[in-house]
């Protein structure tokens, strides 16, 4: 008699997205703009605001890493709810989810080349204050207006689109 291999459920319930390289690639803002500009992506003056911090904090070691993508109401979030990013980020931590780096916006952006359109992926995590102040994630987006872009949002606005998938690391 076959014995069945039992096949493990994803952890926290939540399915692998993507899988996606850091640490290869651009390795300065210079080089992550060139790099965008060569395969027609544009940066938002916002995301463009905060990229040098951003590329600081760039990996020193390559390897793959598992994105997870909810939307905010599978972290228990009413659709109509007016929940700030930062919350979300915070409940998708409670639920056992782990917030990407900066970088992880980045070597999206430049790996994720069939993005659909409308689509938009909100980086979950730590906050880049920009040149106001304003805390600010990043958002990987294709859009019918502006094709591919690499964006920001405010985290503490509640009155972002509900649409948005939340990226995070298992």
């Amino acid at each position: 008699m076959a014995r069945r291999r039992e096949e493990k459920q994803p952890a926290h319930g939540f399915k692998t997205w993507k899988k996606i390289n850091l640490g290869a690639g651009p390795k300065t803002a210079a080089d992550f703009r060139q790099s965008c500009k060569a395969i027609g992506c544009i940066i938002s003056n916002e995301a463009d605001d905060i990229l040098y911090k951003a590329m600081l904090t760039a990996s020193l070691v390559k390897g793959k890493v598992e994105l997870i993508a909810v939307q905010a109401e599978e972290l228990g979030f009413a659709k109509d709810s007016s929940a700030t990013p930062g919350q979300v980020c915070c409940r998708a931590v409670e639920r056992g989810l782990k917030l990407c780096s900066a970088e992880t916006a980045i070597r999206l952006r430049l790996q994720y080349a069939d993005q659909k359109r409308p689509e938009h992926c909100c980086i979950g995590m730590e906050t880049i204050s920009d040149s106001r102040k304003e805390k600010r994630m990043f958002v990987v987006e294709h859009n019918g207006t502006n094709g591919k872009r690499l964006s920001t949002i405010n985290a503490d606005d509640p009155n972002w689109n509900r649409t948005i998938l939340w990226v995070f690391l298992r």
